[in-house]
């Protein structure tokens, strides 16, 4: 009897330390890939969409990393060219003033719809400059 109980104990140690071990290594490869995650998708709350979910080559949760990524790399492209857009909308409006002005109209009849582009455009600019992108993209 105690032979069996003996060896049934070691069974359980052994049978335990594997499944310890085996549970370890699962929630290794699952956990950590919720980290960076968790860690990515903060900093885009923050407003930086520049970086990027790397995970290990055994990891679990490639697709959504993928689709974090690639939705980061589209949500970048279009601020950088919403970016571009108004400064040439802060452009054309200044140099219509200017025209406005050296061909003697009145520039006080126009003045307050160019400053409301203006100042349009610059809250625009406010609300790209919240945001951490790749300006490299266009």
């Amino acid at each position: 009897f105690k032979k069996i109980l003996s060896t049934q104990w070691l069974f359980l140690v052994l049978g335990g330390g594997l499944v310890i071990l085996f549970t370890l290594f699962l929630t290794h490869r699952v956990a950590g890939p919720f980290y960076r995650f968790e860690k990515t998708l903060d900093e885009m709350i923050e407003g930086d969409v520049s970086g990027k979910v790397a995970l290990r080559p055994k990891d679990e949760g490639k697709e959504l990393a993928q689709k974090i990524n690639a939705f980061n790399y589209v949500l970048s492209d279009k601020l950088a060219i919403m970016e571009n857009f108004n400064s040439n909308l802060a452009l054309s409006a200044l140099q219509l003033k200017k025209v406005l002005e050296e061909s003697g109209m009145d520039v006080n009849k126009y003045g307050p719809h160019l400053n409301e582009i203006l100042g349009s455009q610059k809250n625009i600019q406010s609300l790209i400059n919240d945001y951490t992108f790749s300006r490299d993209k266009i």
